[in-house]
Formats: structure tokens, sequence, C-alpha cells
């Protein structure tokens, strides 16, 4: 029931340093590769957070495809509200209907006995997301088949500049 909750400051989270050096960490038979779209932004989340968020996703890729070789695609968007952080693998994909149900916690689309896993990756993921005022949803892939699982964070503001003039306004409104 704690999962997600952190108390640990926000930080800038450089992905082109983070996500590459996350690729040993996988738990995984098949070789991995992972492509970093230009332009990526920087995430501002707890440090620990980012990398349970981002090796989960990953490594959740790299268990479901059937392959010797997994190759991860990460891309962005932002708009004034959100940054959106999309990996896209070569796997076989998700069908439509399946899709809400990867996030249940201990729920798996292939048979234990076929697959190695206990289904709370993703849960995980989702938990630690809605933690950070954020979420994560799988939709259609862009390139070709596979899995697309897209990570949304809040932009932070930028600083504004407040002078004590207006303060005092707002005060006296208030």
């Amino acid at each position: 029931s704690h999962v997600g909750r952190t108390t640990q400051p926000s930080c800038a989270i450089d992905l082109y340093t983070l996500l590459p050096s996350l690729l040993d960490l996988i738990d995984n038979e098949s070789d991995v590769t992972i492509d970093l779209t230009d332009g990526l932004p920087i995430v501002h989340c707890p440090d620990s957070a980012a990398r349970h968020i981002f090796l989960n996703v990953m490594s959740n890729a790299a268990k479901h495809c059937n392959s010797d070789h997994v190759h991860i695609r990460v891309d962005s968007e932002r708009d004034d509200h959100v940054i959106r952080i999309a990996f896209e693998d070569d796997g076989p994909g998700i069908e439509a209907v399946y899709r809400d149900r990867i996030f249940l916690p201990f729920k798996t689309l292939k048979p234990r006995d076929e697959r190695e896993g206990s289904g709370i990756g993703l849960s995980i993921v989702q938990r630690m997301m809605e933690s950070l005022s954020g979420r994560v949803y799988a939709e259609d892939p862009r390139h070709g088949q596979g899995a697309r699982i897209v990570l949304e964070f809040p932009s932070v503001a930028p600083a504004v500049k407040v002078s004590a003039s207006l303060v005092s306004s707002i005060r006296e409104v208030a």
C-alpha cells in the first residue's frame, strides 16, 4: 500500500543518461537496445521513482517480445500541461481490449507457465505515476507493430516573479 509514496525531492532527470544506464539491470535473455529520439525533455521527479518507472516499462517490453533482439524506441511530446514519454517496442503488441488489464496487479496476458512474471510491474508503474500526478496508458504503436506505453508527467511550471505590490493586492481582495 506504500507503493509510489515518496518524500524524496524532485530532481531533473536526463533521459539520455538514465535510460542507457538501466539496460544492464533488465533481467532478460534477449539483447535489448533503445533508440532515444532527438529532443527528449528533462523530467522532474524523484530519482528513485524515475529509475523504478523506466526500468519496469523497459523490462516489461523486453520480457514480452518474442525475439532474441528487442528494440525499444523512446520518443516524446510536450504541451502546456504534460510531458509524454513513450516506449514503443517491436514485440507482438497488446490488443486494445487488454490495454487496461495490463495495469491491474497480478494480471498477465500470458499464462505463468508460458511467461515468467508476477504481473506487478506495470501496476507499480501506474501507482508511482499517480503519486507524481501523472498517468500511464497503452496505445496503438506509431511505428509498425508492437506495444506503446506512454508515461505522462506534469510539466514543470516556469518560475514567476511576483512583486510585493501584487501580493498585497491579492490579500486585499481576499
